[in-house]
């Protein structure tokens, strides 16, 4: 069953998520004719993964094992239909509306070459320079409709970003009328200087190249986990809202704040555990609030040493100005409406996290509820949910 809620009003809350993100069924992507080579960096299933690469669509075993490193969880607790949503109680750990709101600077993409065949398809070949990060080249696949386009959707999977999305997904958005751009970064995008907010320029530039390449009609964005927190990074700390006409983001952000995760404490541990609906994952059964070892390698790859790994109170600071909700995050989006979708089987910590993003911001937001766990683009009513919010949300404005 689904339920949405549409809130317009700024509620203080705190949050933070444990990153639970895309494993690629590779099996889907033979069907589309998406090579096994677009999947590289894909960990194991399940279980926290060390420090190497980023993976596999993490099982998430009863209600609460955590996935693995990029893992997006698979079944979760006990779902239930939930409220319209929690709200987040004030822990006054929460930034201040943007008061010092500032954007980080974009990229460009510097070269591009096509890789159309008759296994891709159409697609584009980019590598995208960030200020201060190494280069990276990301793949874009190009899905388009039979007939009329309606719009663009930008649609990536979770993790390391590094492995191809939902094949239903994207077949039913084409069916709908919208060009699909597939986007899989040939590498980890949460992995260079600077931190993680540094190195989501990365997706934020790649949605600029994109308004440019294709500016007749609404340009939308959907991701899950690490996906739905490229399109948060670019829309509270690269002005992205400019560019973007509607934004879904799904089972996350993870990232809200890095800090929180990295760090913990008692009053976080509170905040988080009274963060949602009661009957979401079991009445809070199996919830989880701190990053696990695998999420902290992953977002130590952004940093200078291992602030996250260490866990150490005195880089709150560096840690809190690599997340989504930095202290000088903007907040509102005027012409961008946000909806998340979130699962109450999810009972990784990304869903607290996504609550504490979705309550910061001060411009029209919806939640929808589904009884879908954390790989929300491979369940059947997630594929649904999707699919339909971009059909009736995915408008010029």
């Amino acid at each position: 069953m689904i339920r949405s809620r549409l809130s317009l009003v700024f509620f203080a809350g705190a949050a933070i998520a444990l990153i639970g993100c895309d494993r690629t069924e590779l099996e889907s992507a033979r069907d589309t004719g998406i090579q096994a080579d677009m999947a590289r960096g894909q960990g194991g299933a399940g279980g926290e993964a060390g420090a190497g690469g980023a993976g596999g669509e993490g099982g998430q075993a009863g209600a609460g094992a955590a996935g693995g490193l990029g893992g997006e969880g698979g079944s979760g607790g006990a779902g239930g239909e939930a409220g319209a949503g929690g709200g987040m109680p004030d822990a006054g750990i929460t930034p201040d509306a943007g008061a010092l709101a500032a954007t980080l600077p974009l990229g460009e993409v510097v070269a591009s070459r096509d890789c159309t065949n008759a296994n891709l398809g159409e697609c584009q070949r980019l590598t995208v320079q960030c200020p201060g990060q190494p280069d990276l080249e990301v793949t874009v696949q190009i899905a388009s409709p039979e007939g009329e386009v309606r719009g663009t959707v930008i649609v990536g999977s979770g993790g390391a970003g590094t492995t191809p999305y939902s094949v239903q997904v994207i077949q039913g958005l084409q069916r709908a009328g919208f060009r699909v751009l597939h986007r899989v970064w040939a590498d980890t995008w949460e992995h260079g200087a600077g931190g993680t907010a540094a190195t989501a320029c990365r997706y934020a530039t790649l949605t600029t190249w994109a308004r440019g390449e294709w500016a007749e009609g609404p340009l939308c964005v959907t991701g899950n986990s690490g996906g739905s927190a490229e399109i948060s990074y670019a829309l509270a700390r690269y002005g992205r809202d400019s560019v973007i006409d509607f934004a879904v983001p799904t089972s996350g952000p993870p990232m809200s704040r890095i800090d929180l995760g990295c760090i913990g404490g008692d009053e976080w541990t509170n905040v988080c555990m009274n963060a949602l609906p009661a009957d979401h994952c079991a009445d809070n059964r199996g919830r989880i609030c701190d990053f696990n070892g695998g999420n902290r390698a992953l977002f130590d790859g952004g940093f200078e040493g291992t602030p996250c790994a260490d866990g150490d109170p005195a880089a709150s600071g560096i840690l809190r100005a690599g997340s989504v909700l930095s202290e000088d995050a903007v907040l509102s989006y005027p012409t961008t409406p946000v909806h998340f979708i979130l699962g109450r089987e999810d009972c990784t910590s990304a869903m607290p996290h996504a609550m504490l993003f979705h309550d910061a911001i001060t411009s029209e937001k919806t939640i929808t509820w589904v009884d879908a766990p954390h790989a929300m683009q491979r369940d059947p009513e997630g594929v649904v949910a999707i699919i339909d919010t971009l059909t009736s949300g995915c408008v010029e404005r």
